[in-house]
């Protein structure tokens, strides 16, 4: 939680630089942390296929 804090604050200051952002790189590592925080936990994540957005990454995450 502190780390989505952090990365809150670090939005909330920052001037937001959209390009376009491979969403399948995004959702893997974001899996991959919600299944490292939760390892305890039978959990099973399925991505299909995303196509690419325009934004800013630290937004989105």
């Amino acid at each position: 939680m502190i780390e989505e804090v952090l990365h809150y604050s670090k939005a909330v200051q920052l001037k937001a630089k959209s390009r376009f952002v491979d969403m399948s790189v995004l959702l893997a590592d974001l899996k991959g942390q919600l299944l490292v925080t939760h390892q305890h936990l039978p959990i099973t994540i399925d991505i299909e296929s995303t196509p690419p957005i325009y934004g800013d990454v630290t937004m989105i995450q």
